[in-house]
């Protein structure tokens, strides 16, 4: 049953996408297919064994859940990060705007707001307070599926999982003593001191802790997907659970991408020799993977409406050596020492460990925006990919004891990076980032018209979105 409501927290709010932002035919359409998909997946749920935990541990992962959340500043119950004036002004239009939210006759809020339909749902019906602590709740309910969906691929108890989960991450403070070296200020930082921009704002890979506290309408719906698709063998589902990231976040699609390709692949070069039969019920199983492609073209439609798409570039097109020796500095201490001491010949998951490090080493080299938010987003997949591996190579028997000592020290070093995130909230108490209110009114302190256009689209008259899909 929790596989079956992690997917349904998933199309929950995508079904209300739907439903608002496109027009009779092609909802009434895209709906019929998504149920008929999701009956299909979820009565494969219904006979894989799940691992049963005790109500007590329940209560305990709830309240680690729970208090995650508060300090992230999620609702507005803790200190919140400068980027939460986007997202509290996406919800702000959300619950004051009707549906879609045009600006004026041209211009349409265009970004990946899905995560916060449900809560603006809420907000139009209540006011903001309840949407904040609606989103507080729904935030606390996907993180608590994150831990179970987990748990169910872990030998480990889902407390101890959930705090790994929250401390994991890349060995920053090394990179951050480095910078030190070269750039001649403070080894040590400060408590509460951002510590994962050290290569020069260029390329960054945040811990999951980082994500919950800056980018959470992106990190949570995409860690659920990416625990779907771990032992999964289907490929409607794993290309259906594909599609469903896309309407959270681009580039956590892409990110995905790999992953997908791989299981794919792997399914195919096992089963070489398939029987007619077989060929037969997966050629009748092809009615099911409208569905996903119904969810790509949606929302890939609706996001190219956007103003704020940047060109791709790469790393290395400017001052090539220095960047090349940051490039490898980065990766040695972002995930490289733990991909390598977590590697076995024979061990569990070591598919997704060769994936995922592939595509961590090859995510830097692509830069998109200023703010090379692709590094960022794009890695998240593989982060948990990764974070899997590392779990089931602890538990298993082909890892030598060494290198699970070693592996340790170095998850201890790495949690220093969440631990910075989390202690600024205590630093800082409860300030709430809320200073734009909507896009449609900008506080003049601030010079955000970059950003804005993230958000906002460009005349959306001739787009395919408006043309085909958008509602008359």
């Amino acid at each position: 049953m929790i596989k079956i409501a992690a997917l349904a927290y998933l199309i929950f709010p995508i079904l209300i996408f739907i439903l608002n932002w496109t027009n009779l035919a092609w909802k009434s359409f895209t709906i019929s297919m998504i149920a008929l998909t999701s009956i299909k997946i979820s009565k494969s749920y219904l006979i894989k064994p799940i691992k049963k935990i005790s109500w007590s541990e329940y209560i305990i992962m709830i309240s680690i859940a729970f208090t995650w959340v508060w300090l992230s500043g999620i609702g507005g119950y803790a200190f919140q990060n400068w980027d939460f004036q986007f997202r509290n002004a996406v919800l702000h239009d959300l619950i004051n705007f009707a549906w879609p939210v045009y600006y004026d006759s041209a211009h349409i809020l265009s970004y990946y707001f899905t995560f916060w339909l449900p809560s603006a749902l809420v907000g139009k019906m209540l006011g903001w307070n309840y949407a904040c602590l609606s989103l507080f709740c729904w935030s606390v309910i996907g993180i608590s599926l994150t831990f179970l969906l987990a748990n169910n691929d872990s030998k480990m108890r889902v407390t101890y999982l959930a705090i790994f989960f929250i401390l994991f991450s890349g060995m920053d403070v090394f990179g951050y003593f480095i910078d030190g070296l070269l750039w001649h200020h403070h080894f040590i930082p400060k408590i509460g001191e951002h510590i994962e921009t050290w290569a020069e704002y260029l390329i960054q890979y945040s811990s999951f802790t980082t994500q919950l506290f800056w980018v959470f309408n992106q990190a949570i719906p995409t860690w659920i997907a990416c625990m779907l698709l771990m032992d999964e063998t289907e490929p409607v589902t794993l290309v259906t659970i594909w599609s469903l990231t896309l309407s959270y976040s681009p580039f956590c699609f892409i990110g995905t991408t790999p992953f997908i390709m791989s299981r794919l692949f792997i399914m195919k070069y096992k089963s070489a020799s398939i029987a007619r039969s077989e060929s037969t019920h997966r050629l009748k199983s092809l009615q099911y993977l409208i569905a996903p492609l119904a969810i790509t073209l949606t929302f890939g439609l609706f996001f190219l409406t956007s103003d704020g798409i940047s060109k791709p570039s790469l790393l290395f097109k400017v001052e090539s050596m220095h960047r090349l020796v940051l490039y490898f500095i980065f990766c040695i201490i972002e995930f490289g020492a733990f991909a390598i001491l977590a590697h076995t010949k024979n061990g569990p998951k070591q598919y997704d460990l060769m994936t995922a490090t592939g595509t961590l080493f090859a995510i830097p080299l692509i830069m998109i925006s200023k703010s090379n938010d692709f590094c960022m987003r794009a890695s998240i997949p593989a982060l948990v990919f990764l974070f899997m591996s590392i779990i089931q190579s602890l538990q298993g028997t082909s890892l030598s004891s060494t290198k699970k000592v070693i592996l340790g020290i170095c998850l201890l070093i790495g949690a220093i990076t969440p631990l910075q995130e989390i202690s600024r909230s205590f630093v800082n108490g409860v300030i709430i980032s809320d200073n734009l209110k909507g896009f449609n009114k900008i506080n003049p302190r601030f010079d955000l018209r970059p950003y804005i256009k993230n958000f906002v689209s460009k005349p959306i008259q001739n787009t395919v979105y408006q043309k085909w899909i958008a509602p008359k």
